[in-house]
């Protein structure tokens, strides 16, 4: 019966299994983040993106930047979901976004600049995760579903 344990423990055959068997979880845990990580990541930067070309219209469409603005918000929300003022196919990401402007503020004083009007827009973006959801099926877990906020500002130059 000693001999058999040592023996078996001595035995080097089987240690390439193991080996295989405690490294492919790990592996492909990480495939999967990365790929994750990689889709939140291309997200992020087409809402960024997308956001600052919306702000950006909005900034030079009116003389005023005041009230004139709230005219042109639609074609700046179509701006940063398609790509084109009206019409168009939703970006990804940007299908259920959900846009917020806060007020108006001045800009100047203490920096020593002219007061002006900077316009301001904030995209909030449900993201699901594909492995994500797989992942809390099987352990049970909840939620899956990440909110992206990205938020940009600009001052207003008009036309």
């Amino acid at each position: 019966m000693r001999t058999k344990l040592v023996q078996f423990l001595r035995d080097g055959s089987g240690s390439l299994t193991v080996e295989f068997v405690v490294m492919t979880p790990l592996l492909l845990s990480a495939l999967v983040f990365s790929f994750e990580f990689g889709k939140a990541l291309w997200a992020y930067d087409t809402i960024a993106r997308d956001l600052r070309g919306a702000v950006r219209y909005l900034s030079r469409t009116s003389s005023d930047c005041g009230a004139t603005v709230a005219a042109y918000r639609t074609q700046a929300e179509n701006l940063a979901r398609n790509g084109v003022t009206s019409g168009g196919t939703a970006h990804w990401p940007m299908a259920a976004a959900t846009f917020s402007y806060p007020s108006n503020t001045a800009l100047g004083g203490a920096y020593n600049l002219p007061s002006s009007t900077v316009i301001k827009m904030t995209a909030s973006v449900p993201i699901t995760l594909t492995f994500a959801s797989a992942l809390n099926r099987m352990t049970r877990g909840s939620g899956t579903s990440y909110t992206l906020t990205v938020s940009y500002q600009s001052r207003c130059i008009g036309n």
